[in-house]
């Protein structure tokens, strides 16, 4: 992967671990010099599927990048603190769609959300985004 991916990557995972608010506004890119690739969740926030809290998106690419990475991760509120429960990564290249999901099988009532960090290449330009989705009171 190229090193400039892997130094942002590195900084926004970093974002990523400082408490997370409740609620988050529709997805921004972050430190991105070309906006080729955007993530939607979808549902908007975590949801409960047999006995499984789930949170569900997808990528979106405007042109095939050359280097993909996602990290999507499930999160219940612990503590005050955010907490990851399940999480998955993946370097497959949206085509131009790249569906990913995470789920918790041992549901427990309270707060959730999802956390995403990407990054991309496409030739000489990069780009970095990251969001929180829209938290969730879940009762199991």
């Amino acid at each position: 992967m190229n090193m400039r991916i892997v130094g942002l990557l590195t900084a926004v995972t970093a974002t990523l671990t400082a408490p997370a608010i409740a609620h988050a506004e529709p997805v921004t890119p972050v430190a991105t010099r070309d906006a080729t690739c955007a993530f939607t969740f979808q549902p908007p926030q975590p949801y409960l599927l047999h006995d499984a809290v789930l949170i569900a998106g997808y990528v979106t690419c405007a042109a095939r990048p050359d280097d993909f990475h996602i990290s999507l991760r499930l999160q219940r509120r612990e503590g005050g603190n955010w907490v990851t429960r399940d999480g998955m990564d993946s370097n497959d290249i949206p085509n131009p769609n790249l569906n990913v999901a995470a789920r918790d099988l041992d549901c427990e009532p309270g707060a959730w959300q999802g956390a995403y960090t990407m990054s991309w290449s496409v030739g000489d330009d990069w780009g970095v985004a990251n969001n929180v989705s829209t938290t969730a009171i879940i009762s199991c």
